[in-house]
């Protein structure tokens, strides 16, 4: 598994798609603080906790809507891509099929626990101040988003079929999710946003989730030929 993990994690970091996304966050960046600048000489000055604030609410909004997104057009074809081109019989003739679904996983995971650090790092930089509660709940929610991709990559044999299958997705899951919970219906609980706005032990239930559905991805593989 460490393998796999290992060579997921330098695809992923390695990626064009990847380095895309950093420095589409550091124009992001850029682009907020010259917002922010003007607008604080208009109204006589913004405070450090307010500047940050104002990127964590940005963030998270970011990640809500956008975040399955983002991890589709990274990941939708973390598993179909190996077993389109038959790489995938030699790593499991190594190791369990199992070892090989959750490396794939924890990869993928990896890669946005980084992205958060440097990201939130940076604002720490710059502001001095620090929210671990946005760190750990972006994170959470990412989990849940890449659980999902993955299962789809485990079930839609084509590359190009998931990508096409992960744009729909990423449009209806966060309107059918902020739906139910605005309509407060049970369905509610089987996405993560009820849980992801406070730090408590809510926040655990996301994780579940993703183990929940990872663990589907791993059953529906095991008993495919490949």
């Amino acid at each position: 598994m460490k393998a796999v993990f290992r060579k997921e994690c330098r695809h992923q970091l390695l990626s064009f798609k990847s380095i895309f996304f950093v420095l589409l966050f550091i124009v992001l960046g850029v682009s907020l603080e010259q917002l922010f600048s003007a607008v604080s000489i208009d109204i006589g000055g913004i405070d450090n906790k307010t500047y940050a604030g104002s990127f964590y609410v940005i963030i998270k909004l970011a990640v809500i809507l956008f975040g399955y997104l983002f991890s589709s057009i990274l990941s939708h074809s973390c598993i179909n891509r190996e077993m389109e081109n038959k790489s995938a019989r030699l790593v499991i003739s190594k190791i369990s099929r199992t070892e090989y679904i959750v490396g794939k996983y924890l990869a993928n995971i990896m890669f946005w626990i980084i992205c958060f650090i440097l990201i939130y790092g940076g604002l720490f930089l710059r502001y001095r101040v620090f929210d671990i509660s946005e760190l750990v709940t972006n994170i959470v929610t990412l989990m849940y988003y890449n659980s999902i991709v993955l299962l789809l990559s485990t079930v839609v044999k084509r590359g190009a079929a998931s990508n096409f299958l992960g744009l729909a997705v990423s449009i209806a899951l966060p309107f059918i999710g902020l739906y139910t919970m605005a309509k407060n219906s049970f369905l509610r609980f089987l996405f993560p946003y009820s849980y992801i706005f406070n730090l408590d032990w809510n926040t655990l239930v996301p994780v579940m989730l993703s183990a929940i559905i990872v663990g589907i991805a791993v059953a529906i593989f095991k008993r495919m030929d490949l």
